[in-house]
């Protein structure tokens, strides 16, 4: 009996496997562009064990998510508790605001007392259709969705327009990374070593990764067609 019913279950959900929609699935997750930027970085570097490449590249990113899912975690934890006595609350608080503590947004370094005291917080306005535009171009990737609406609000303002022509070059593979790129309008092409890898076009994201991981741009990006940019500079991503 016990059995029967563990190979009905086993049926059950191959037929929830099976009817689930691979389409779906990669577009919740974003594997496409996680997919394309591992690539880039391959085709970059050029490792001599690419397996081996991969395999630490992905784990960098699933660490990069761990860390910020357990920073979350523990500022759960730390406002929960804080209400259990005044002094604990006090304590709480001055940690919270203690600014060595928090991690960037879209960055897995921490920032220094010196860039917090020069840093000025940047508001650029922006219309009710550029918000829905990188509202979603966020949800689009796997990255920015992990930010919390504090930090969403905050990125939103500081960022800020770039026009380019056709055929500018946005940003130069090996060239240390300064900007992360939203595209509004228009249409890039991702260069590597000088060969085509693939186009983005609006809506689409380009540049997180050197941000994140600190190294040198993995890919050019030349423009295809005149772009209208939104961009955000590493100082504004180190202290969001």
């Amino acid at each position: 009996m016990g059995r029967q019913n563990k190979n009905r279950k086993f049926r059950r959900m191959n037929r929830s496997q099976e009817n689930a929609d691979p389409s779906a699935y990669i577009d919740e997750f974003d594997i496409q562009a996680i997919v394309k930027d591992a690539i880039a970085e391959l085709c970059s570097k050029q490792p001599q064990r690419p397996l081996a490449y991969l395999r630490d590249y992905f784990g960098r990113l699933e660490q990069i998510s761990l860390n910020r899912s357990n920073s979350m975690d523990s500022t759960t934890s730390a406002d929960s508790s804080a209400s259990q006595t005044e002094e604990m609350e006090t304590c709480q608080m001055r940690e919270s605001r203690t600014p060595q503590k928090r991690r960037g947004a879209i960055s897995a370094e921490v920032y220094t007392e010196e860039e917090v005291a020069n840093y000025q917080k940047k508001v650029i306005p922006k219309d009710y259709k550029t918000m829905c535009a990188l509202e979603k171009a966020f949800q689009n990737n796997a990255l920015l969705r992990a930010c919390d609406e504090e930090q969403r609000s905050a990125i939103f303002d500081a960022m800020f327009e770039r026009i380019v022509d056709v055929g500018d070059i946005i940003m130069n593979q090996g060239d240390i990374g300064d900007n992360f790129y939203v595209i509004d309008v228009g249409e890039v092409e991702v260069l590597v070593s000088g060969q085509h890898v693939t186009n983005i076009g609006e809506n689409g994201t380009f540049g997180e990764l050197a941000l994140i991981h600190g190294r040198t741009r993995a890919a050019t990006v030349r423009a295809l067609t005149k772009c209208k940019l939104w961009a955000i500079d590493r100082l504004v991503a180190l202290l969001q």
